[in-house]
């Protein structure tokens, strides 16, 4: 549980989830270490949050507490199999 004495505010907090989410779904892309990844993890907020206010369905990914879109997550799946392909040629 995040505490906001450590990450600054309860909105700073939420960022972590959003940034750890992102760079989770890249972490090939953009060479990610698991270290890092559990930083953030370990400043997330424990209660669960929309990735956008405005938006309110998707699907929650629990490592971030995080309800994504549906339409984002299909993108970084899209995305990870392309990735992987291309590393096949």
């Amino acid at each position: 549980m995040a505490d906001p004495a450590i990450c600054g505010t309860a909105r700073e907090c939420g960022h972590y989830r959003k940034v750890g989410f992102f760079l989770d779904v890249n972490k090939e892309r953009f060479h990610v270490e698991q270290k890092d990844l559990e930083f953030l993890r370990s400043r997330k907020p424990a209660h669960k949050s929309y990735m956008f206010r405005m938006e309110r369905t998707g699907k929650l990914v629990r490592d971030w507490n995080l309800i994504v879109p549906v339409d984002v997550l299909e993108r970084a799946w899209r995305s990870r199999i392309e990735d992987f392909a291309g590393k096949a040629h």
